[in-house]
């Protein structure tokens, strides 16, 4: 039997024994009264009904004791449990053998008929403790009982005996049959809650017209409340109010209609204070004459996850939905943008062609042209802003600290229409990050901007703040407004091109900004609430912030020159060396401190073919990337390096090296 079964049949016996203790008064009471030999006999009399009274108060002592922790009763308990049984059970048979020697057949009768009794109703008390103690019981009753029997002068009480004997061996057998039965029962039952177990399923029973309600532990412990009486009410207070109508309408129809599998899905309040959500199918599974429910049976399961994750997908549908608009309007934007640029730069240069052709003349058309040439300019700018939507700008990305660029815009930011304050609040360490620093202003200028428009001429601070997240190696900054926030209508619309909810404007801020921030493999997102302002989180691929530098050996100084700013560019720390022997001293000097060495092989004092040589005798995990204007088959010899560019290579095969190797180190 496994442990699950044995504390139900551990409980399921105490609970049955606890009825069964009134038995043997109450028999023995009835003897008294319809036995003289009994009353003749009063301290015989005494003692057996005082010994009876004794054992079934401790017996009931005991029960109630184990009842108060019922899923903790423990082993030695039933089994002081089952000692008690079975003293009362000899007791009680050696007072029946006692009656029997001395009384008359018609109480010798009903003396055998109490034995009968009290020997059968054993089955179910006992069956969940197995057939053993039945057995050290039934013999505890009817041995006394069977020797008296046996060993009477007369015939009658000889047959009387054997007959009881008999009833003994049956009732053994009936016995193992019960407790097989019971045993069987268990494990079907144990099967099933698995079942429901596994699928996070638990059952509710229900009798409305008797107003009781139970409802398995499994709900209970959803919620994360302790195991306790369920009540219609006690469930219904826990109902989300918006679901409450709902649910209404459903216990109506499972109340009213035969038949019928009812599905309802609400949320419960759990003990935290949050909302779980769980879905309900019943029905009404019994009616009485009058065609009312009398019991309805119902499973539920705790959907909580799953509900969060439908959600997130959903979430996740619409961003990518969202992405693929804004994709497709950043082609359609960027197409248009690029030929009718085309188009303006064409009426510009014939505009200045026909003012030249009047330069020298008094013509009234030549204002007229000059305003012409202004309005194409504007335009194009228009298309600028377009083409940074689409994320066609040419981007002139260097390395740069957020922390010291947002610092440098403030005097831009300041200089901003509005009432509210800037504060900053920075992170303590460099926010290091590859991008274009004036289209990066434009996107940090045009979310000030809103956030002050936001304010609605309150002075409420404005938080611009850095942050890095390691985790997702990412970057960038958020500006935070306490403003009424965006309404939830126009939270989706925000960063469409020409949708704007202003007076004046063309609805391109946002949508630029995000171009922008795309264009550099970022993303922005922002989160609003009502009277409660809103946050615009730019993230960014953050560069790696080496503590350990790379050893650049190369004798060329321009060379060194520009393997430093395309490392540092990376956000790599890079040592120059200049020849072998500055090489050897500059690893001796920082040892396991480096992170990389790219090294020439032709280079004055030992040649690098050596200088790998000694690097792999004593620092043989150090990566190295070789360089040099030679093949490979050139140096046959070569000690074994991590990667081998051949001159002349370019910044970004650079780039890609270094990002590889450090990436397999």
């Amino acid at each position: 039997m496994s442990d699950r079964n044995g504390r139900m049949a551990r409980r399921d016996f105490t609970y049955r024994s606890r009825t069964g203790g009134y038995v043997y008064p109450v028999a023995f009471a009835v003897l008294v009264s319809s036995s003289s030999q009994i009353r003749e006999h009063l301290l015989v009399a005494i003692a057996a009904a005082l010994a009876l009274c004794l054992l079934t108060a401790a017996r009931l002592a005991l029960i109630n004791k184990m009842l108060l922790r019922p899923l903790e009763i423990e082993e030695r308990e039933v089994d002081l449990l089952k000692s008690t049984l079975v003293l009362s059970g000899l007791t009680w048979g050696l007072v029946a053998a006692w009656v029997l020697r001395y009384e008359t057949t018609m109480t010798s009768a009903l003396v055998l008929v109490a034995c009968a009794a009290v020997t059968t109703g054993a089955f179910t008390t006992m069956a969940p403790a197995g057939p053993r103690l039945y057995f050290a019981y039934c013999i505890a009753i009817n041995t006394p009982l069977v020797g008296v029997l046996i060993s009477s002068p007369r015939q009658a009480d000889r047959g009387a005996g054997l007959m009881v004997f008999c009833l003994c061996l049956l009732a053994l057998w009936y016995s193992v049959q019960q407790s097989r039965d019971y045993i069987k029962k268990l494990e079907d039952e144990e099967r099933l809650s698995l079942i429901m177990e596994s699928a996070q399923t638990g059952v509710m029973d229900w009798y409305p017209l008797e107003g009781r309600l139970h409802v398995d532990h499994l709900f209970w412990c959803s919620l994360g409340y302790p195991p306790q009486e369920s009540t219609p009410g006690r469930f219904i207070a826990l109902i989300h109010p918006e679901d409450a109508p709902t649910v209404k309408q459903r216990i109506i129809e499972v109340l009213k209609e035969d038949a019928v599998l009812t599905e309802v899905e609400t949320r419960l309040r759990a003990a935290g204070g949050a909302f779980h959500d769980f879905r309900f199918r019943g029905r009404a599974v019994a009616r009485n004459e009058e065609n009312k429910a009398v019991r309805v049976w119902a499973t539920f399961q705790d959907i909580t996850e799953r509900k969060s994750a439908e959600r997130e997908l959903e979430r996740w549908a619409a961003r990518a939905l969202e992405v693929a608009k804004i994709e497709t309007l950043g082609v359609l934007a960027g197409g248009v943008a690029h030929d009718f640029n085309n188009k303006l730069a064409a009426m510009v240069v014939q505009t200045e062609f026909a003012m030249f052709e009047l330069e020298e003349t008094e013509s009234k058309a030549r204002p007229l042209l000059e305003d012409c040439r202004r309005i194409a300019l504007e335009a194009s700018r228009l298309c600028d802003q377009l083409l940074a939507y689409a994320g066609k700008s040419e981007l002139k990305q260097r390395k740069v600290d957020l922390n010291q660029f947002i610092l440098q815009a403030e005097p831009n930011l300041q200089k901003i229409p509005g009432t509210t304050k800037i504060t900053f609040d920075l992170n303590p360490e460099p926010v290091l990050v590859r991008v274009d620093q004036a289209q990066l202003l434009r996107v940090l200028v045009s979310l000030v901007a809103n956030a002050k428009e936001a304010s609605e001429g309150i002075e409420l601070d404005i938080v611009v703040a850095t942050w890095i997240d390691e985790a997702s190696n990412t970057c960038g900054f958020s500006i935070t407004d306490f403003g009424p926030g965006i309404a939830p209508e126009h939270l989706s619309k925000i960063f469409d091109p020409f949708y704007t909810t202003k007076f004046t404007g063309r609805g391109l801020g946002l949508a630029t900004s995000l171009g922008i921030v795309r264009a550099h493999g970022g993303t922005i997102e922002v989160e609003s609430k009502p009277n409660r302002g809103t946050l615009f989180e730019v993230a960014l691929p953050a560069l790696a912030r080496a503590d350990r530098p790379v050893l650049v050996v190369e004798d060329e100084a321009g060379l060194r020159q520009k393997y430093r700013q395309a490392l540092e560019d990376r956000g790599l720390s890079v040592i120059e060396a200049a020849t072998g022997e500055e090489a050897l001293e500059r690893i001796d000097e920082f040892q396991d401190s480096l992170s990389l060495i790219i090294l020439d092989l032709v280079i004055p004092g030992p040649q690098g073919a050596q200088v790998l040589g000694l690097i792999r005798e004593t620092y043989q995990s150090l990566p190295v990337i070789v360089a040099s204007g030679y093949q490979a088959e050139a140096f046959p010899e070569l000690p074994p390096c991590q990667a081998y560019l051949l001159k002349p290579f370019d910044r970004k095969q650079l780039v890609q090296a270094v990002d590889e190797v450090c990436k397999a180190s």
